[in-house]
């Protein structure tokens, strides 16, 4: 679904329920909808803002005119984010600020004695990445990331271990991302040590 302002822009509406709903900030907040909504002109994505049960949250991209990016992020809310770049207009990268590993949200088992973490990812401004994990000592080795209906269109690792004879669970790690603008590989590394007891909050 589009709303037209002119022949050349038009903002596509994606992902969950704002597809079916007059996008403005009020019927956002005031409905509590998920999702995206992309300015694009003659066919360039200018700009994304992202929304999670009716407040920013989420990308934020802000493009140059011949659709190269300016101005990326992940937002948690309508001033902070986890991750975020700045480029010119050579796409060289002026400031950056965090690494992929943008969120986690904490759930648990009844008893306290399971840890479950969705880790989430950004990878929209790369041309690829890997990421590998190093799960309380054991080695690093390669993950799987998914799609989740809830993080869309961000890719997640959902890690659940039973941790009953834990009292937490350190996970390391390595994130391998190729650059769209000359393939250069740029590695990040996040350390995150989890507790079992209640009370975690998201990253």
């Amino acid at each position: 679904m589009f709303f037209a302002s002119d022949a050349k822009s038009k903002l596509i509406v994606s992902a969950n329920q704002i597809h079916d709903r007059l996008v403005t900030p009020e019927r956002i907040k005031n409905n509590q909808l998920s999702g995206q909504a992309m300015l694009l002109i003659n066919d360039s994505i200018r700009e994304i803002h992202s929304y999670r049960r009716g407040e920013i949250w989420g990308e934020e991209l802000i493009s140059f005119e011949d659709g190269s990016p300016k101005f990326y992020a992940f937002k948690t809310d309508s001033v902070n984010s986890t991750f975020h770049r700045i480029y010119n207009r050579q796409r060289q990268i002026v400031e950056e600020m965090g690494d992929p590993l943008v969120y986690m949200l904490i759930g648990g088992g009844k008893t306290g004695d399971t840890l479950d973490v969705k880790f989430v990812f950004v990878d929209r401004i790369f041309s690829s990445m890997e990421v590998e994990c190093n799960i309380n000592g054991r080695g690093y080795s390669k993950i799987a990331l998914t799609t989740d209906k809830e993080f869309a269109p961000c890719k997640v690792f959902h890690y659940v271990e039973d941790v009953s004879g834990l009292n937490r669970a350190v996970l390391l790690f390595k994130m391998f991302c190729k650059e769209m603008n000359n393939g250069e590989i740029k590695e990040y590394r996040d350390t995150l040590d989890l507790s079992k007891k209640p009370g975690m909050a998201d990253k």
